[in-house]
């Protein structure tokens, strides 16, 4: 399951945690963090990035391990992965090279301007993915 440290890329939490139960799965919560060299680009800056860029892993990874106890502590089996990259790149690599059977993750219900400025990574992993995509729409929508 991708998520992006946001409550509303949670929204697809309780459905997974719903689909492992019934079908006795493991779970895999993935979080991607922007490449070193986009980080250095937006930041106009190398100096002091890879203690940054460092910083911003063993982050994401404190968020995706404190999701994981809260499913573990329910029986789900639940493994964490934390890799540098373009969201929908690396999730679909990661599914396709681990052998993952279904994407679940949340969409942020962006639209008109918003979604063609930010793009959508839901739509960018739903065409690229050659497995099943489970699309959560977050209650938030747009204004969150």
């Amino acid at each position: 399951m991708p998520l992006d440290g946001s409550k509303l890329g949670e929204a697809a939490l309780p459905y997974v945690e719903n689909l492992a139960i019934m079908a006795r799965s493991e779970v895999v919560l993935f979080q991607a963090v922007a490449p070193l060299d986009d980080i250095m680009l937006v930041a106009g800056q190398q100096e002091g990035m890879g203690s940054y860029a460092s910083n911003v892993c063993c982050v994401a990874a404190g968020y995706v391990e404190g999701l994981r106890d809260g499913l573990a502590a329910k029986g789900i089996l639940v493994r964490t992965e934390v890799h540098e990259g373009h969201p929908a790149e690396s999730i679909v690599d990661f599914a396709n090279r681990e052998g993952i059977d279904l994407i679940a993750m949340s969409t942020h219900g962006r639209s008109g301007i918003r979604r063609w400025v930010f793009g959508s990574i839901a739509d960018k992993v739903l065409h690229a993915a050659d497995i099943p995509v489970l699309l959560i729409r977050a209650s938030g929508g747009a204004n969150e």
